[in-house]
C-alpha cells in the first residue's frame, strides 16, 4: 500500500550549481583571509629581526646569531672579492665597507646613480619598521622618536650598521657562488616583503628557511623556534592558498536527502 513505509522511495533534490559556486566562493574567501592574516604574522617575524639562527660561543670563535635581514644587507653592501674562491682570512684584507659600497662600485649601479639611491632608501625602509616598534615600546623614547622621519633615519643607521657587519657574518655573505645562507636570506625577506600583496611568494620565504637550515649545517649554526615558526606558517600559508584557488570547471551538482 502507499502507506507502507518499506514501499516509500527516497526523494532526492538537485542542488543548484550556483549554490555550489556560492558556497566555492565563500570558502575561497575565508582561505584567502587566513592566508592573508598567516602572511602578516611571517612578515612580522621577518622583520622584527629576530636571530633563526645561533651559534654559540666556542673555541677561537664568537658567538654569532644570524638575522636573515641583517645578512641580506650585508650581502646586498659588502665588497665583493674579483676571484670566486674567498678563504676564511681574506676578508681581513678588505676595508671596511660603507653604505651601499658593493652597489657605489658596481658599473651598471655607477651608470644609474638612481638605483643606488633607492638601494639605500630600501635598506633602510626595511630596518625602519623594528626601529619604529622599538621606540614605540620603549620608555625612555621622546615623543619626536617616535615618529616615522625618526624611524628611517634610524633604519639608514641600523642598514649602515647591518652592512658593516662583524667578521664572522661578513664571511657568510662572501662564500663563494652558490652562496646558499645568502640565497636564503633574499628569499626569506623578498618572500616575507611580497606574499601579502601577491599569493604565492610565501613559497620564497619556506624554501629561504631550508637553505638557512641546509647552507650552514657544517658551521654549528642551531636553528631556532624562530626559524621553524615562519617555516611552518609559510607552508600552511601555501595549504591555504592552494585550497583558495577556484576550479575553472563547474563542479558537479550535488544530491542532497530528503
Amino acid at each position: 500500500s502507499d502507506s507502507d513505509p518499506s514501499s516509500e522511495e527516497e526523494q532526492e533534490e538537485v542542488v543548484p550549481a550556483s549554490v555550489l559556486k556560492k558556497q566555492q566562493r565563500q570558502r575561497a574567501a575565508f582561505f584567502s583571509l587566513a592566508r592573508q592574516l598567516i602572511t602578516f604574522l611571517v612578515a612580522a617575524l621577518v622583520f622584527s629581526q629576530q636571530p633563526f639562527l645561533v651559534r654559540p660561543r666556542g673555541a677561537g670563535e664568537n658567538a654569532l646569531k644570524l638575522v636573515p635581514l641583517k645578512l641580506a644587507a650585508c650581502g646586498a653592501g659588502t665588497r665583493r672579492p674579483a676571484c670566486p674562491a674567498v678563504d676564511a682570512t681574506s676578508t681581513l684584507s678588505l676595508p671596511a665597507p660603507k653604505l651601499g659600497n658593493w652597489a657605489a662600485e658596481s658599473p651598471f649601479m655607477m651608470r644609474q646613480p638612481k638605483l643606488y639611491e633607492m638601494l639605500n632608501a630600501t635598506g633602510a625602509g626595511l630596518m625602519a619598521p623594528f626601529e619604529w616598534y622599538r621606540a614605540r615600546t620603549s620608555v625612555r623614547a621622546v615623543d619626536s622618536e617616535k615618529t616615522l622621519s625618526a624611524a628611517l633615519r634610524k633604519g639608514g643607521k641600523a642598514y649602515a650598521r647591518a652592512v658593516d657587519a662583524d667578521r664572522s657574518l661578513r664571511q657568510i655573505a662572501l662564500q663563494p657562488s652558490p652562496n646558499v645562507p645568502l640565497l636564503g636570506a633574499y628569499a626569506c625577506v623578498l618572500g616575507a616583503l611580497l606574499a601579502p600583496l601577491f599569493g604565492g611568494a610565501e613559497y620564497l620565504v619556506a624554501l629561504g628557511c631550508g637553505a638557512l637550515v641546509q647552507g650552514t649545517r657544517g658551521s654549528g649554526m642551531e636553528p631556532q623556534p624562530e626559524l621553524y615558526v615562519t617555516g611552518a606558517l609559510a607552508v600552511v600559508a601555501i595549504m591555504l592558498h592552494d585550497s583558495a584557488k577556484q576550479r575553472k570547471e563547474a563542479p558537479p551538482a550535488r544530491r542532497k536527502r530528503r
